[in-house]
């Protein structure tokens, strides 16, 4: 996934290209990040817990002094890009996981939409309510496409 996101930050034409590329992991994120993502750009990358830089090319990873004004610097990019992920990972899976059947429905705002689930709880609940209570309290049109997107 990181190599993909830096192939897909890369591939922006309108932006320009980065004079370095940090980063959240150890070496073997570097190793695949690098392997698939062919690019002359200088790379290093962060490993959280010992705060170790690791680099192409070096056997041994670099370890700057816990109170460096570089490595602050680079858990801040770190530490900005993990937020940054993390929230957008959310906000993508939230948006799957809170869809219902009712949202598909031509004709039901949210307003009914939300006055069906209170009123059934559940999709099974109105599966099984008579037809012609249903079109009381959302009209029949909407009953009827409503009760076709459930079958």
């Amino acid at each position: 996934m990181m190599a993909e996101m830096v192939r897909r930050r890369l591939q922006h034409s309108d932006w320009p290209l980065p004079d370095l590329i940090v980063l959240d992991g150890g070496l073997g994120q570097l190793s695949v990040v690098q392997k698939t993502v062919l690019t002359k750009i200088p790379m290093v990358a962060l490993a959280k817990r010992e705060e170790l830089i690791y680099r192409l090319g070096h056997a041994r990873p670099l370890r700057l002094k816990r109170n460096s004004e570089v490595l602050f610097m680079l858990q801040r990019l770190r530490d900005e890009a993990h937020r940054f992920a993390v929230g957008y990972f959310r906000q993508k899976h939230e948006k799957g996981t809170l869809r219902s059947i009712l949202d598909d429905v031509p004709g039901l705002g949210p307003k009914l939409r939300k006055l069906i689930k209170t009123k059934y709880g559940s999709i099974q609940s109105l599966q099984n309510a008579p037809p012609d209570e249903l079109a009381k309290l959302i009209g029949a049109k909407r009953a009827e496409k409503l009760l076709e997107a459930l079958r």
